[in-house]
């Protein structure tokens, strides 16, 4: 879930890219999540298309050319492109987040920390110690004043 594993997760799917259909895809732009990893995505996605398409015509020589099949075809590549840009655009909105996220999950992580005594320092820790012991001043000092009245209504029905 770190930067630094998304990258390498990158990297590594355009390498094996790479490897198995030598398309080179930019990792770059494809962590970016903008238009331009849309379009290091259609490319891959083209290729895949044609790829089935070409398995489909290998695998039935004697198909004479059908319309209905390439229609059938072109909607479903349509289908797939408005897909990807739909993903493409959802994990650029998420990455845009990430740097206000990354910077919340440090101050908890860094809370956390502080509160089960992994760090000793913190201002948060001496935060806490404070409120807690204005509470326990707060709830000390109710219970003495309640404890004066219980006296004087008992001393009140006698």
């Amino acid at each position: 879930n770190t930067e630094d594993d998304r990258v390498e997760f990158l990297n590594g799917i355009t390498t094996e890219v790479a490897a198995k259909s030598h398309i080179n895809l930019n990792a770059r732009n494809l962590y970016v999540a903008d238009g331009n990893s849309v379009k290091e995505l259609l490319i891959l996605a083209q290729f895949l298309h044609r790829a089935s398409i070409l398995a489909e015509i290998e695998a039935e020589p004697d198909e004479t050319f059908n319309v209905e099949n390439n229609v059938e075809s072109y909607k479903k590549s349509r289908s797939l492109a408005t897909e990807i840009t739909e993903i493409g655009a959802r994990l650029h909105e998420s990455l845009n987040t990430e740097s206000d996220d990354k910077k919340e999950r440090s101050k908890a992580i860094k809370f956390l920390k502080s509160v089960t005594g992994l760090s000793v320092e913190g201002s948060e820790k001496d935060h806490i110690e404070s409120s807690i012991i204005h509470i326990l001043d707060s709830t000390r000092d109710e219970v003495e004043r309640l404890d004066k009245q219980c006296r004087i209504l008992l001393s009140n029905e006698k």
